[in-house]
C-alpha cells in the first residue's frame, strides 16, 4: 500500500523497533495520506476511501482487513497515523514471547 498510494513521492521507509512488550514494524510514506474521517474504517473489510485520489489505485479493500485479522490472531495490534496530503505510517505490534530472547 505504501508503494501504491505514495503518489509522486519516492519516500517509503520501514522501521523495526522495540516498544515495551512489543516489537513494532512501521511502514511510513509521504504519499496521498488518509482523511481523518476514514482512519477508523481503514481496517474494515471492503472499505475504500471516498477520496477521489484513491480511485486510480486498484484494490478490493481486503488487504488491511487481512492484516488486522492476522495481527489479532497473533495477539498483536495494527495501527495507522495519517494526514491527508502528507502521508501515512502503519504500525504492526508483535507481542514479545517470553523466553524468546527478546524479553
Amino acid at each position: 500500500n505504501a508503494l501504491k498510494y505514495r503518489g509522486e513521492s519516492k519516500y517509503v521507509i520501514v522501521r523495526l523497533l522495540r516498544d515495551g512488550r512489543y516489537v513494532k514494524v512501521e511502514v511510513e510514506d509521504r504519499g496521498i495520506g488518509i482523511a481523518a474521517a476514514d482512519l477508523p474504517k481503514v481496517f474494515d473489510m471492503f472499505y475504500r476511501s471516498s477520496e477521489s485520489n484513491v480511485f486510480s489505485a486498484k484494490g478490493s479493500g481486503l488487504g488491511l482487513a487481512m492484516v488486522k485479522h492476522i495481527m489479532d490472531s497473533h495477539k498483536g495490534k495494527a495501527d495507522v497515523k495519517s494526514e491527508l496530503g502528507k502521508g501515512s505510517t502503519f504500525s504492526l505490534f508483535f507481542p514479545v514471547i517470553p523466553g524468546s530472547g527478546l524479553d
